[in-house]
Order: C-alpha cells, then sequence, then structure tokens
C-alpha cells in the first residue's frame, strides 16, 4: 500500500479591488534640449511668417500666419519628435496670432472678447481632434484663456483696456477706444523731429478721465474660484493616472491663485494679509504636488516662502517702526530657521526615497 501525502496548496493572496490597486504612473518623455530648443525656433518661424505678411498689409499678416498653422498642423502627423515640436508651437500661439489679426482693427470692446473666445474654441477643437505632440498644452491654454475671459468681465473689460493704454501713452493707439487718434509725434516743415501739440492736447483731454473702480474684490473671487476648479482638475486626473491631462491644470492653477492673492491683499491694502495669503496658497498647492508634481512642489514652496517674507517683513517694519536692514535681516533669519525646523517636523520617513514623480 503506497503512501501517498497530499501538499496543502498555499491560498492565493485576495486581489485587491480595481478601484485600491496602485498603478504606476505612464512614462512621459525626458526634457531634450533638442526638442526644447525646436519649440523655441517654431516661435520664431512664426513671428517670422507674420513679420513677412505684414510687409504688405495686416490682412496678408493673418494669411501668411494662418498658412504656417495649417502647415504645421499637416507636418506633425510626418515629422520626428523635434519637429513635432517646432510644429506644436507654431500651432499653439499662431492660433491667437491668427484671430488677432483677422479682427484687427478692433473698434469695440466685443473685439477683445471675440479674440479670447475664438482662440478657446480652437486650442478646445486642436485639444479634441489631437494629432499634435503635447495636445496638454492646447488644453491648458483654452484654460487660461477662459480665466482670463472672465476676469477681463468682471474687471469691466473697458477699464482694462485703459488700463493696458495708459502703460504706453504716447504710442500710437492700435485699438480705436477712448485714446486720439494721432502721433505725438511728428516732422515740422524744417524736418525736425517735433511734439505735435494738438495732439498732447487730446491726450492731455483723454487722461483727465474718472479714476477706474476698484474691482479687485470681484477679480480675487473668481480668480480663487477657477483656482479650486483648476486644482480639483488636477487631483481627478492625477488619480486617474492621466498625468499628462493633469498637468494641463498644474500651471493655470498656479496663475489665477498667484491673481486671487494680489487681488485680495490690493482690496485690503494689507502685506502682512497677503503674505498670510500666500502661505496658505503654497501650502495647499504644495500639499497637491507632494511626492507626485515637481513644479507643483516647488511653485507651493516658493508661495510660502514670499509670503514669510512679505509677513515677517511688513509685522517686523510695524513692530519696531523701522525698515533698517538690521531689523530686516534678523528678522528673516529667525523666521527661515523656524521655517526650517517645521519642514523638519513635516517630513515624512518616505521624503528621501526616490519615486517616478511627474515633472510638473
Amino acid at each position: 500500500m503506497s503512501d501517498t501525502s497530499t501538499t496543502p496548496e498555499t491560498p492565493a493572496p485576495a486581489r485587491a479591488p480595481a478601484n485600491e490597486r496602485l498603478r504606476p504612473p505612464r512614462a512621459r518623455a525626458k526634457p531634450w534640449l533638442s526638442i526644447a530648443v525646436a519649440g523655441i525656433a517654431g516661435a520664431i518661424v512664426l513671428e517670422g511668417a507674420a513679420a513677412l505678411g505684414s510687409e504688405y498689409s495686416e490682412n496678408w499678416a493673418s494669411i501668411t500666419v494662418g498658412i504656417a498653422v495649417v502647415a504645421a498642423y499637416l507636418l506633425e502627423y510626418i515629422a520626428g519628435r523635434v519637429v513635432q515640436a517646432a510644429c506644436t508651437t507654431i500651432v499653439a500661439f499662431g492660433i491667437p496670432t491668427f484671430v488677432t489679426l483677422a479682427i484687427t482693427p478692433i473698434h469695440t470692446y466685443n473685439g477683445f472678447r471675440m479674440i479670447v473666445l475664438l482662440s478657446i474654441a480652437l486650442w478646445v477643437a486642436v485639444f479634441m481632434v489631437g494629432g499634435t505632440r503635447g495636445r496638454a498644452l492646447f488644453l491648458a491654454l483654452a484654460m487660461l484663456g477662459a480665466w482670463t475671459f472672465a476676469v477681463l468681465e468682471v474687471g469691466h473689460v473697458q477699464d482694462t483696456a485703459r488700463v493696458l493704454q495708459s502703460i504706453v501713452p504716447f504710442a500710437t493707439p492700435t485699438y480705436d477706444f477712448d485714446q486720439p487718434d494721432c502721433e505725438f509725434y511728428e516732422y515740422d516743415d524744417e524736418g525736425n523731429f517735433v511734439e505735435n501739440q494738438d495732439c498732447a492736447a487730446q491726450y492731455e483731454a483723454a487722461s483727465r478721465r474718472p479714476p477706474l473702480p476698484d474691482y479687485s474684490l470681484g477679480i480675487g473671487l473668481v480668480s480663487l474660484l477657477f483656482a479650486m476648479m483648476f486644482l480639483a482638475g488636477m487631483v481627478t486626473n492625477d488619480g486617474r493616472n492621466a498625468n499628462g491631462l493633469g498637468t494641463a491644470f498644474a500651471i493655470p492653477a498656479l496663475i489665477a491663485i498667484t491673481t486671487a492673492v494680489g487681488a485680495f491683499a490690493l482690496k485690503l491694502d494689507s502685506i502682512w494679509f497677503g503674505g498670510v495669503l500666500a502661505m496658505i496658497g503654497g501650502l495647499i498647492l504644495g500639499s497637491i504636488g507632494n511626492g507626485n508634481r515637481r513644479f507643483t512642489t516647488w511653485a507651493g514652496a516658493l508661495g510660502v516662502g514670499a509670503g514669510i517674507l512679505l509677513f515677517t517683513g511688513d509685522v517686523a517694519e510695524k513692530w519696531f517702526d523701522s525698515d533698517s536692514g538690521l531689523v530686516l535681516g534678523l528678522t528673516w533669519i529667525v523666521a527661515g530657521v523656524v521655517a526650517i525646523v517645521a519642514a523638519v517636523k513635516m517630513a515624512s520617513p518616505h521624503d528621501d526615497d526616490y519615486e517616478t514623480a511627474t515633472d510638473s
């Protein structure tokens, strides 16, 4: 009689639910200098196309830019990675350039709105259709365009245009709004380059307008709302392991948060309060990127650092009633040491691990 022994089977480990299994992050292309140079070179080619057409008229400039955008988009299907980077730049930034040239000259404030809305629509269309390298760039530009449109509406686009025109008050106006349509300098009968007195009087009259209303609170609230939506989009896509799409939300979120912090601080006319908001915003942004996104983590840390400088500097100046280098220097040294200690306390045992992280 044979002695047959049976080895008990080891039960297979329970399989974790699909929503709990960790998936490795998708591989992303490495940042090669050749691709970056090609991307910048694409912007130069786009500028050349615009300059070539402008030699004849704005209509020709819009045509040459449009041809460059279409050609670059089609070329991406057969070009290598390096040339694709240049083509993506031409398509991404050629879209608003083409729209602006096609609509200019702008005679109403709706012209600004049309430029932003049409650019958003075309960026979204390219993102949805695909065919380009770095599709997330077009989504990011569309979201920045949406935020810009909302901020312009809250700040009243006509007042925003007045602010932009006031930056170069004596330049020939590109947009036919409140500025006089004249040359501030001209040649007299003897060929001397002199000031145009009539034009100077028109500019003087145009400058006597009522002061701009304060829209900082509305701009801050709108920017905060957009920042929350952008951060939610980044977190959602990262959770779905769609890091590329999550990256498209990172820079718009940073810009919206920075604008919100500045607007709220401007509304309250308080430097120290702006510093507090910068620290809070930086901590939120950095916490979301912590251990996952390098750019977001470092951007959050920079926000915290800027907030510490603003808060401690303003408090020290008011507390000691002095803005001397001695007071500020000692204050910032102490604040920096305290921040280092806080960072040490904040660190986790895994902070020294070298894990794959998303570049942004």
